[in-house]
């Protein structure tokens, strides 16, 4: 009864994943339609990172304790969910994909609600006071391009690529270190486990 409903949940986030992923894809489609003349390349590179995404879910997921994959995306708790892994006693590996899928969750989770805000309040004088506010207007002048939007079009499709791209390496490094630490607590408790045992022997 344990085991099928882990398989659920596990199963309901992935197909969540999935979704969001599709989601990221479609909202690539959609600005690359309303501003035809940003850059192929840019389109391409997040639509590609996303498919590698995909099949790395599709994959990965099946092999990860679900309730761990909720945790939010800041980067100290990518250590920390390979900590809790790791400290219950799975492999340094197990604990390290935890925090990948961590990452890949909060990229693709960035990527839909920044191009989704942006689509909601395109041409808004609330997203003007924020482009303002960020700097975004004076880049804009330094950049040479003739069209505002298409420049964040692809502001944004670059910030998503290396989003996307460096937060699993990311993950890589704070998730080694969290197992190590997971790992470490588990043997120090096991060790005494064992030594209280023996005392009591």
């Amino acid at each position: 009864m344990i085991a099928s409903s882990k398989d659920a949940a596990t199963m309901m986030v992935k197909r969540g994943f999935l979704f969001a992923i599709l989601a990221g894809f479609v909202l690539v489609l959609v600005g690359w339609g309303l501003y035809p003349q940003i850059s192929l390349l840019g389109v391409v590179g997040v639509s590609l990172v996303l498919l590698a995404y995909a099949a790395a879910g599709y994959v990965g997921f099946a092999r990860i304790e679900p309730g761990l994959l909720r945790l939010a995306s800041v980067f100290g708790l990518f250590f920390l969910s390979a900590l809790l892994v790791t400290a219950r006693g799975k492999s340094i590996k197990n604990g390290l994909g935890v925090a990948v899928m961590t990452a890949m969750l909060s990229a693709v989770a960035w990527l839909v609600c920044v191009l989704l805000v942006f689509y909601l309040f395109r041409g808004s004088p609330r997203q003007a006071l924020v482009f303002a506010a960020e700097g975004n207007l004076e880049d804009f002048a330094r950049s040479g391009m003739s069209d505002f939007n298409t420049f964040m079009m692809e502001d944004f499709l670059g910030a998503g690529f290396f989003h996307l791209l460096l937060a699993p390496l990311v993950a890589v490094l704070f998730g080694t270190l969290g197992g190590l630490a997971g790992k470490g607590s588990w043997w120090i408790r096991n060790r005494r486990s064992v030594n209280n045992g023996s005392n009591e022997g």
